[in-house]
């Protein structure tokens, strides 16, 4: 193939849901024999060299830089399309990368459709304009709105993201096209004579307490919890259980959490706010049974409402819940995981991205 792609990520952590997406993207690529250049940007050299030896195909690679060398490399040999997400300073740095060079920007946007800090997620009523929240991203949104409109191109990542595009910035977007994920890892092997039940502790720590409250109550009958979440989050719940009860996981790799989700009856997500939302989705992937909020995009790819999702409150919450999901849903979670399977494997969403952008006359 005759296009070079360079991906422009961050971070430090390779498995936060915010870089697996764009690895993805470059790991499908590279399995269709485009070049691809991986810049790293926020990356000291300790960092880069732990990404470097846990990256897939990391040989394959035209070159994988960060620093001073993002730009050094990137003016000797400008690669035809770069594809960044829209976090604030990987868009910035991608935009001033693009303008002094005639290479096509791709916008993979996952972060900012930050919609539910200007209007109530329950009501749809928009928040007070005194809200200091509201006045800090009308701020920001003109700035940010100008750099997605430089692109040549703005994927979102679900269509709840492409309307919050659309209300907070202006921004038409392209095509959705669901985070990639690799379903070789996240492949069907469901554990029947599990006891244990996985627990995903989102930013909302009070309704993550309040569920883990309900469930402790299954550990009577020899269920035992395992939760996995942010380090803060999982400090703020270890304050209100008992330690020896409940296994907890901070920061693991996608095999690590795969044999999670099979080790485990059921899948439980706790409120907290997401552009896509993956632990459900690799979870049933896996064979495992999911619970999660009935608001935001996570509804987009489970439509069975009386099963997969709960409200908000997670009031509907209980213990008979609970059991019927697990029954209803293993009669039928292989159907499920197939399904899903064929929206966001690595090869659907690279071929997704590739008919886009020949669409568009990028390629």
């Amino acid at each position: 193939m005759s296009t070079d792609f360079g991906l422009i990520i961050g971070g430090k952590n390779l498995y936060s849901a915010g870089i697996k997406p764009l690895l993805a993207f470059a790991q499908g690529l590279l399995e269709k024999e485009f070049s691809v250049v991986l810049y790293l940007t926020g990356t000291n050299a300790n960092s880069l060299k732990r990404i470097r030896e846990k990256l897939y195909d990391y040989d394959k690679f035209k070159g994988i830089y960060s620093g001073d060398k993002i730009v050094e490399e990137f003016n000797s040999s400008t690669p035809s399309v770069i594809i960044s997400d829209d976090y604030e300073t990987r868009l910035k740095f991608s935009t001033k990368l693009v303008e002094k060079k005639s290479a096509k920007l791709c916008i993979y946007s996952q972060v900012f459709g930050r919609l539910d800090l200007l209007t109530d997620i329950e009501t749809g009523v928009p928040k007070s304009t005194q809200d200091k929240k509201y006045e800090t991203w009308k701020t920001f949104s003109k700035e940010h709105s100008k750099n997605l409109q430089k692109a040549n191109a703005v994927i979102s990542n679900s269509y709840y993201t492409e309307l919050n595009n659309l209300l907070l910035f202006g921004v038409s977007t392209n095509t959705v096209i669901y985070p990639p994920i690799d379903t070789k890892i996240f492949s069907y092997s469901r554990n029947s004579e599990s006891k244990k039940i996985t627990i995903y502790v989102g930013n909302e720590e009070e309704k993550a307490i309040y569920s883990i409250t309900i469930i402790s109550s299954l550990l009577k009958s020899g269920y035992k919890l395992r939760i996995f979440g942010s380090l803060k989050s999982i400090r703020d719940i270890k304050r209100s259980f008992d330690a020896n009860e409940i296994e907890y996981m901070v920061s693991v790799d996608p095999e690590t959490l795969h044999n999670a989700y099979v080790d485990s009856i059921i899948t439980i997500v706790t409120p907290k706010w997401e552009s896509f939302g993956n632990v459900p989705v690799e979870s049933i992937l896996s064979g495992t049974p999911a619970i999660a909020p009935n608001y935001q995009p996570w509804m987009e790819l489970i439509t069975d409402n009386t099963l997969y999702m709960i409200d908000r409150n997670f009031k509907a919450l209980t213990e008979n819940t609970l059991i019927d999901a697990v029954t209803n849903y293993y009669n039928r979670i292989g159907i499920i995981s197939e399904i899903i399977r064929n929206k966001v494997s690595i090869d659907f969403s690279t071929r997704s991205l590739i008919n886009m952008l020949s669409q568009l006359n990028i390629l």
